[in-house]
């Protein structure tokens, strides 16, 4: 009789336990999410963040921001997504030049070497001949740390290679692994510190018709063209 009352005293216990866990849980909430550099984020009401809060993140001043502005807590505690980027494009009317070939307008890129012409941008467009492995690069002049770049390829380009990235200490860092899934136009979450110019390689014939290079240390860079 005693062993049976032991067993029933168990039981209960284990039974008021799992309730306790499962009520727990029920109330699971968010703690405070990443904030990126050059960034903040606005709540509506203080942590700890209740399941459904939004976070609604906002880039510093002169800074473009690169993914989803919100995020949102969910049922195990987590925030969705992952937190966006605050960077600034520091190709923006730098120096460029490309293998072989001609751009399609003035002010793109010339395939003169040292070319003085601004980064390209839409509608302009770099076009290289159709010789194998056609490159195209840019000198951002200065080192930044660079964590994102956005490209677009014009319909007459062939499969790109990689895009390099020079350091300041002449080591080149490697985006293949992310070059492996581009699109015609895409962001590339490809990092490097300290870069000062960028390459892009393409397979045959290069149609870049859109590039920007992301930094999130380039706050001098805003104030110099101020």
């Amino acid at each position: 009789m005693r062993e049976i009352l032991t067993f029933l005293f168990l039981l209960e216990s284990l039974i008021l336990i799992l309730k306790a866990s499962t009520a727990s849980t029920s109330t699971t909430f968010c703690l405070q999410p990443d904030v990126p550099e050059n960034c903040h984020v606005i709540f509506a009401q203080p942590g700890p963040y209740q399941i459904g809060t939004v976070a609604k993140y906002n880039c510093a001043l002169g800074y473009e921001r690169i993914g989803s502005d919100e995020r949102k807590c969910i049922e195990n505690g987590q925030w969705s997504d992952v937190a966006p980027l605050c960077a600034i494009d520091v190709a923006a009317n730098k120096p460029a030049e490309q293998s072989s070939g001609q751009s399609t307008a003035q002010n793109a890129v010339l395939s003169l070497p040292n070319s003085q012409n601004a980064v390209l941008s839409l509608p302009n467009c770099a076009l290289t001949d159709s010789s194998k492995s056609s490159w195209w690069s840019v000198n951002l002049l200065g080192t930044f740390d660079i964590r994102a770049i956005s490209i677009t390829l014009g319909h007459l380009s062939s499969e790109l290679v990689d895009i390099r990235m020079e350091t300041s200490n002449g080591t080149m860092s490697s985006c293949a692994r992310e070059v492996s899934n581009l699109k015609n136009s895409t962001i590339l979450y490809c990092s490097a510190d300290s870069v000062r110019s960028i390459m892009v390689h393409a397979e045959s014939r290069l149609h870049l018709c859109s590039i920007k290079v992301f930094a999130v240390n380039a706050r001098k860079f805003i104030y110099s063209f101020c």
